[in-house]
C-alpha cells in the first residue's frame, strides 16, 4: 500500500478535505479497475447468427462476474477469427467446424501458416446441417433419385457436393453442369424450374428457405442412412442432425440430416479460470438462450460438448463439465 500511495499527497494537506478524499477515491478505483479480466470474443458480421451468439455469451458472463468485461467483436468470419486467436487478439472465436478443422491440422486456406496446435475447442452450440430443398414437382424424394437434376450447390464446397454424391453412389458425370445460378437468384431459379433443388449448409430455420417454401411448393430430401453414418463417425467436425418439421411451410415432418456445427474455440493460453468462468455462465442461461433465437432452439449439454468439437477441450470446459458429471 505505501507503494501504491507514494504519489498522493496526504488529504489534509489540500484546502479541501473533500477534494482529497476524491482524488484518493478515485486512484483506488482506478487500480481496481485496471485488475479487471478482460475478454474478447471474435464472430462475425453484425447482422449474422454469430455475432448474436457472441453478444449473448458476453451479457451472461458480465452478468456473472463483475470483474470480468466480456466483449463480441463484430468481424468478416473464420477468415479473420483464426488468425487473430492465433496471435492473442481475441480469445474465444464462434466459428464452424470444418473451419476449425483446417485451422487445427493447418489445411486449405491455412496451409501457409500451418497447424495451430495451441488452439481448444469450448462447446459447440447448434448444428447447421445440409439442407437440400427441392421443388415438389421435381420429383427428387431421396438420394437415390438425384441422377439427372439440376442441384445447385449453393455456398457449400464442390468437395462436400461431391462428398454426397459419391455417398449416394451418383457418379459426378450424372449431373448437367452449367452456369452457376447467383445466390440472389435462387429463390426465383427453383420455382421457376431453372434448378430442381438447391443445398445449402446452415442453422435451421433458414430465412433464405422460408422465403423460397412461400413462394413455391418445396421439400426436404432426406440426408442419412449407413454410409452418413459411417462418415460422421470417421469425421469430428460433422454430427448427425434433425431438421424439425413445420419450419418451413408445407414440411410438416422432420428431415434426418448431417453437417457440420456452430462452436466456440479458445487458445491453450487463456487462463483456466477465465474458461470455466465463461462457460459457467453459458450453461447457466441455456433456458434463457434458447428462448432468444429460433436458431437454438435445441441447444442441449450432450449435444454441445460432444457434437463438432474438432480441437482437444480446453482444461477449464473440462473442469466445469467434470464438475456437472457430463465427463468422467
Amino acid at each position: 500500500m505505501k507503494k501504491l500511495f507514494s504519489g498522493i499527497r496526504p488529504a489534509w494537506s489540500y484546502r479541501s478535505k473533500g477534494v482529497g478524499f476524491a482524488i484518493l477515491f478515485c486512484s483506488i478505483a482506478a487500480v481496481a479497475q485496471s485488475a479487471d479480466t478482460k475478454i474478447v470474443v471474435g464472430t462475425g458480421g453484425k447482422a449474422g447468427v454469430y455475432y448474436r451468439v457472441g453478444e449473448a455469451l458476453c451479457r451472461f458472463v458480465n452478468s456473472a462476474r463483475s470483474d470480468i468485461k466480456c466483449k463480441a467483436r463484430s468481424t468478416m468470419g473464420a477468415r479473420e477469427n483464426f488468425p487473430k486467436i492465433r496471435q492473442g487478439k481475441f480469445d474465444f472465436i464462434v466459428a464452424r467446424s470444418d473451419w476449425a478443422r483446417d485451422a487445427l491440422h493447418g489445411a486449405a486456406v491455412f496451409a501457409s501458416v500451418g497447424p495451430d496446435e495451441n488452439l481448444r475447442s469450448v462447446f459447440s452450440l447448434y448444428g447447421e446441417p445440409a439442407t437440400l430443398i427441392a421443388r415438389q414437382d421435381a420429383g427428387i424424394t431421396s438420394p437415390g433419385n438425384w441422377a439427372g437434376k439440376r442441384i445447385e450447390p449453393g455456398w457449400v464446397s464442390r468437395s462436400f457436393f461431391e462428398t454426397l454424391l459419391k455417398l449416394h453412389g451418383v457418379p459426378k458425370d450424372e449431373f448437367p453442369t452449367g452456369k452457376s445460378v447467383k445466390p440472389g437468384h435462387w429463390g426465383k431459379a427453383l420455382c421457376g424450374g431453372e434448378i430442381d433443388a438447391l443445398l445449402l449448409v446452415g442453422a435451421s430455420p433458414s430465412g433464405l428457405i422460408q422465403k423460397i417454401a412461400k413462394r413455391c411448393p418445396v421439400t426436404l430430401v432426406r440426408l442419412s442412412g449407413k454410409r452418413v453414418n459411417r462418415l460422421v463417425k470417421g469425421a469430428s467436425e460433422l454430427s448427425k442432425t434433425t431438421i424439425p418439421g413445420g419450419i418451413y411451410q408445407g414440411v410438416g415432418s422432420s428431415t434426418e440430416s448431417f453437417g457440420y456445427s456452430a462452436s466456440v474455440l479458445s487458445r491453450a493460453d487463456v487462463p483456466e479460470q477465465v474458461v470455466y468462468d465463461f462457460v459457467k455462465a453459458t450453461f447457466q442461461n441455456i433456458e434463457k438462450m434458447r428462448s432468444q433465437n429460433p436458431v437454438w432452439h435445441d441447444l442441449h449439454p450432450s449435444k454441445m460438448i460432444r457434437d463438432g468439437i474438432v480441437a482437444p477441450l480446453h482444461p477449464g470446459a473440462i473442469r466445469y463439465y467434470r464438475e456437472r458429471g457430463w465427463l468422467k
